[in-house]
């Protein structure tokens, strides 16, 4: 059987780290809807597990 070399390059950890800028920006943006999510469904007379379906839905 043949072994495969596998060739790594340090590129990957530029590519890690603007993954994780990314996840980070994204989780930011999500924990600034928790404040009013209460306030929210008491308007709107739902849960809060709906106005949280309904941010996941319609974020960009």
């Amino acid at each position: 059987m043949q072994e495969t070399e596998f060739r790594v390059y340090g590129y990957r950890w530029v590519m890690l780290s603007v993954y994780m800028l990314a996840i980070i920006v994204n989780q930011v943006m999500w924990i600034t809807f928790a404040p009013i999510t209460i306030d929210a469904a008491a308007f709107y007379g739902v849960s809060d597990l709906k106005i949280g379906v309904l941010s996941m839905c319609c974020v960009l």
